[in-house]
């Protein structure tokens, strides 16, 4: 039975949505039960007259218009919207692709003329993430080159580089050697001269 189904579903409902139902539930009438009791089918119906968009064509096609792909997006996620709004308009597939080059960020647009713009939605998509894809990749090596121009000896500490470093420093610093001073010794806080306690004048 659809009665269970029927329990299941209004768990889920809040606010408003709940209260439509709730006189029901709280005060059942065994002689008279609500239609939407034992239909689930019923119970969609209900959501949809009463709280669903009165025109889900026309919502879509505004969502669509309002749809943009800005610089710092990545495709994936404008085609998902994309396609979510354009399964509910109805337009023609020259439709949608012109409304998906048209959308879609600068830097795509740019480097789709010197490929050549495709005039179907499914190659339009495709040549889309492919410029995208490649875009992303040349940000990144970009980044990589900018920081080792800034930063040239930012190398692991345990990288021969780092270590030879190391090593190059204790030596340069062993070399000095200034008055007062044994690197051959163990080093002591107290200078020599007041090792005895006494003032050398």
């Amino acid at each position: 039975m659809d009665a269970s189904k029927v329990n299941y579903a209004i768990s889920f409902l809040s606010s408003t949505a709940l209260d439509w139902f709730e006189p029901d539930i709280l005060r059942p009438n065994p002689q008279n039960p609500p239609a939407w009791q034992y239909s689930y089918a019923t119970v969609l119906d209900e959501l949809q007259t009463n709280f669903g968009p009165f025109d889900t064509i026309e919502d879509a096609e505004d969502a669509l218009e309002n749809l943009w792909m800005h610089d710092g997006d990545q495709i994936m996620k404008y085609i998902v919207q994309f396609n979510q709004y354009a399964s509910q308009v109805g337009y023609g597939n020259n439709s949608l692709c012109h409304a998906f080059y048209h959308r879609l960020c600068t830097h795509i647009k740019d480097d789709m003329a010197h490929h050549g713009k495709p005039n179907n939605l499914w190659d339009m998509r495709l040549l889309a993430q492919e410029l995208d894809a490649r875009y992303w990749t040349q940000r990144t090596e970009i980044s990589w080159k900018n920081h080792d121009m800034i930063f040239p000896d930012s190398y692991p500490s345990s990288s021969p580089h780092s270590m030879a470093s190391t090593s190059n420093l204790l030596s340069s610093i062993a070399t000095l050697n200034p008055p007062g001073f044994n690197f051959s010794e163990p080093f002591s806080f107290i200078p020599k001269p007041y090792a005895n306690n006494r003032v050398i004048l």
